[in-house]
């Protein structure tokens, strides 16, 4: 007889098709900090607040397709962000992100990020990708110069 895992909390219940549920939620006080400030800022309610952001969130992951390919989305938008932010300190991104050798810096690292992030990376994989990559860089530039 196999051990079921017990839910804790009161039972699930299906949501009526029509008008507001009610949802139980706790959060950290900083979060709870954060979602009031942007409540006070939007002028919503915290609960209007908070089920914007959630949709948002469910929204995100189906425009990326998937839990997966948004993770990798965001790996990328950090490592942009970041690297562009090391590079041009101490510049907001509104003005590095016009300035050439910031904006290749950054979009270096977003490169760097996702061929370290692969799967089964090896030593020669890589080596072959970066000489793919090359040759692909450099058709594309002979072909805008042309």
């Amino acid at each position: 007889m196999g051990l079921e895992k017990r839910r804790r909390g009161r039972p699930v219940k299906e949501p009526a098709n029509a008008g507001r549920v009610a949802l139980g939620l706790r959060v950290t006080p900083e979060v709870k900090r954060k979602l009031d400030g942007a409540a006070e800022r939007s002028g919503r309610s915290q609960s209007q607040e908070a089920e914007l952001r959630l949709e948002r969130s469910f929204d995100e992951e189906d425009a990326f397709g998937g839990p997966e390919l948004r993770r990798i989305a965001h790996l990328m938008a950090i490592a942009f962000a970041n690297a562009g932010s090391l590079h041009a300190h101490p510049r907001p991104a509104s003005e590095w992100v016009h300035d050439p050798d910031a904006y290749v810096y950054a979009s270096m690292k977003v490169i760097e990020t996702l061929l370290l992030q692969q799967p089964e990376l090896t030593k020669e994989r890589l080596a072959l990708q970066l000489e793919g990559l090359r040759g692909r860089l450099l058709t594309g530039l002979r072909e805008q110069t042309l």
